[in-house]
C-alpha cells in the first residue's frame, strides 16, 4: 500500500503491511535487523523505524548469543588496569624536563619587587606596593592617594584627590587637594581657557570645599 498527498512530486511512501509487522514482532527479538532486510522486503533505515514505532525490544537470549556482538568480559582482560595497580611510570620525570627551569618553593619571579617600592602605572601616576597577596589590585595602589588617606582619611563618595600644580610626579602632600568629580570634570574640560578664567574657576572651587568642610 503506498500514501502521497496530492500534487506532490515525492515518490510515494510504502506503508507496512499487517503481514509485515507481525514478521517483524515474531523474529526482531531473537534475531538481527540486518537479517530481515531480505525476509521482510524494507531498508534497514525502514526497519528500525518501525521498530522504536512497535516498541520492539531484543530478547535476553539474543543478548546471550554471539550473534548479538556482546563480549563475554573476558577479551582484553590481560592488558586492563584494575583498581589499585600502580601506573608503570609511576615516580619518573617527564623526559625532557629538568629542575634547572623549574619553580622552587617560595621562589619569586625575577620581576618581584618589595613593599614599599615605587612604579608607573600607564596613566602616568606613581604606585606604591602595601602588601604582598598576589593580587596586583590589591597590592599596588596609587602614590597620591595613599598620601592623602594616611593624612586625612578615607575619600568620600564623589570626590578625587587631584594635583594642584597638575603635575603628576610632584607627589607630595601639600601639591594634593581634594575636589568632587564634578569639579574634577569642569576642570578637564577648561584646561583651554585664558589663564584669568582658570584662576576664577579655581578659587569657586576652594571657597565651596572650604564652605562644605572638605579642605
Amino acid at each position: 500500500m503506498t500514501k502521497r498527498k496530492p500534487g506532490s512530486t515525492r515518490p510515494p511512501r510504502v506503508l507496512w503491511s499487517p503481514e509485515q509487522d507481525a514478521i517483524l514482532k515474531a523474529r526482531y527479538p531473537n534475531e538481527r535487523a540486518e537479517d530481515l532486510v531480505a525476509v521482510i522486503g524494507r531498508s534497514l533505515i525502514s526497519i528500525r523505524g518501525r521498530v522504536a514505532k512497535l516498541g520492539l525490544k531484543k530478547s535476553e537470549a539474543f543478548f546471550a548469543a554471539s550473534e548479538s556482538g556482546r563480549t563475554t568480559g573476558d577479551r582484553g582482560a590481560g592488558t586492563r588496569f584494575y583498581k589499585g595497580m600502580p601506573s608503570h611510570n609511576r615516580g619518573t620525570r617527564r623526559p625532557g624536563t629538568g629542575s634547572r627551569t623549574s619553580f622552587k618553593a617560595g621562589q619569586k619571579p625575577l620581576n618581584w619587587m618589595p613593599i614599599g617600592s615605587l612604579r608607573d602605572s600607564q596613566g602616568g601616576y606613581l604606585q606604591v606596593k602595601v602588601s604582598e597577596t598576589g593580587n596586583q589590585m590589591k597590592d599596588w595602589v596609587f602614590l597620591h592617594k595613599k598620601l592623602w588617606v594616611d593624612a586625612h582619611g578615607p575619600i568620600p563618595n564623589g570626590h578625587a584627590v587631584v594635583f594642584k600644580d597638575r603635575d603628576k610626579s610632584n607627589v607630595v602632600l601639600d601639591n594634593l587637594e581634594l575636589i568632587t568629580k564634578r569639579e574634577l570634570m569642569a576642570r578637564n574640560s577648561v584646561h583651554n581657557l585664558p589663564p584669568e578664567l582658570k584662576e576664577v574657576i579655581h578659587l569657586k572651587g576652594v571657597l565651596t570645599r572650604k564652605i562644605n568642610g572638605n579642605d
